[in-house]
């Protein structure tokens, strides 16, 4: 009898430690899953779109701005390692939610509201506020967001997008009213595509956006805006400005090779010419884009192509002018840039190899270069598709600083689908191939 009831006992504690270990373990797991699963919606470009989690169930909820946009984040979701259940309460524009029920209605129910409380209501909205400044490797985010979730989602977004800035965080406050709808996705967007800007100044007064600043291309500024343009929630509008400014000296960051490679260290010409260029402030209707892993990604990710910027005058040029130095320039082709893990910043000792294909480049006006980025295969398809393209980009900035043409190349990235090496270091790499 007294084995049975000591049996009894320890069961008893076993049981009790178990609760005990469940209910402290549960805060630790939902926060885990919050994280991941926010990051792989950031990753994937879907900010509108909220989770919620209890244990390991998750609750996806948000209205997407497309078909595409919504079962882009569906997958991301599915990616996360973990989730026991997954109830989906997003709906698409036009929609409603009744329980979880879905209704379709032909437009959203109106709210009744007195003209004094409109004008209240539109002041309030007004007054709320966010500004982005980027200038260099400084990153400053002041203003105000609606709760702590979106907070978050903006330092995730900036520590993602901008791994070489020293960030200004500090003046983010929580404003709990105010903010009109779609304010997360609105803030998020901008600065997920302010990438390639070399300064920038984003402010967002309600639902009025206006950006400012300089790029080295006017390619990179026309394919930020039309990102921006087309993935804004519906009723906001941006007046965006961008000129195109003469190339400073290269951003490069020091981190190991991976594998030893010949280099020409050959001195940079500086540039003379001064270009300057403004994008239309004009608002115009968003347009979706179809992607292999969702339209939406691509509306936000997809890769630029500074060839098809405006054609630069014609060089003069006479017949005893000597075409051999074009002859040379598949010899880009033997320099290969090598970054860190999860980074897209041209390494100090990695400068020789930048310089030596901008001056066969300057000799050589009329040729082009395709800049080709890759990953290795840690990480979603997705994210590193995205993570290619800004190599070979940050690869043609270094090079545009360098005295190289806009028109002289055109970014492709190809995400991990070539491995060049079991070392996964010696596929997180931009090559250059002659045209």
């Amino acid at each position: 009898m007294q084995r049975i009831l000591l049996t009894a006992a320890t069961l008893a504690v076993l049981v009790y430690a178990l609760v005990l270990g469940v209910k402290w373990l549960s805060p630790k797991i939902e926060t885990d899953l919050t994280n991941r699963l926010t990051t792989e919606l950031a990753q994937s470009g879907q900010l509108w779109a909220d989770v919620a989690v209890s244990g390991r169930e998750v609750t996806l909820q948000g209205q997407a701005p497309s078909a595409q946009a919504q079962t882009a984040a569906r997958a991301a979701v599915a990616r996360v390692f973990g989730i026991a259940k997954v109830a989906d309460l997003t709906t698409l524009p036009g929609q409603t939610l009744s329980g979880t029920e879905v209704i379709s209605t032909t437009k959203p129910a109106p709210v009744k509201l007195s003209r004094a409380e409109q004008r209240a209501l539109a002041a309030t909205e007004n007054a709320y506020g966010l500004t982005i400044l980027k200038t260099g490797n400084a990153l400053s985010i002041s203003g105000s967001v609606p709760n702590e979730t979106d907070r978050a989602l903006l330092l995730r977004v900036a520590e993602l997008h901008f791994p070489e800035a020293q960030l200004e965080a500090s003046g983010i406050r929580v404003t709990t009213t105010g903010a009109p709808t779609g304010w997360r996705s609105a803030a998020a967007t901008v600065l997920f595509n302010l990438t390639n800007l070399e300064t920038a100044q984003a402010q967002l007064r309600g639902r009025s956006i206006t950006i400012s600043g300089t790029t080295l291309a006017a390619d990179f500024a026309t394919a930020a805006e039309a990102k921006i343009r087309a993935t804004l929630p519906t009723l906001y509008k941006v007046s965006f400005t961008v000129a195109t400014t003469a190339p400073q000296e290269a951003l490069v960051t020091d981190e190991p090779t991976p594998s030893p490679s010949q280099s020409v260290a050959i001195t940079s010409a500086t540039t003379s010419a001064t270009t300057s260029a403004t994008t239309a402030a004009t608002p115009e209707a968003a347009t979706e884009v179809s992607a292999e892993d969702a339209g939406m990604f691509a509306a936000i990710l997809g890769a630029i192509n500074p060839a098809a910027a405006p054609a630069a005058s014609p060089t003069a040029t006479t017949a005893t002018t000597p075409a051999a130095p074009c002859a040379t320039l598949n010899k880009v082709e033997r320099e290969v840039l090598y970054f860190a893990f999860d980074k897209a910043i041209i390494r100090k000792q990695d400068a020789g190899r930048v310089t030596a294909v901008a001056t066969e480049l300057r000799a050589c006006p009329t040729g082009k270069v395709q800049v080709q980025g890759y990953t290795d295969a840690t990480g979603s398809t997705t994210y590193n598709q995205w993570l290619s393209e800004q190599r070979a980009q940050s690869a043609i900035r270094a090079l545009l600083r360098q005295g190289a043409k806009p028109t002289q190349m055109e970014a492709k990235g190809f995400g991990e689908t070539t491995q060049f090496g079991p070392p996964r270091a010696e596929n997180r790499r931009v090559m250059f191939k002659a045209e």
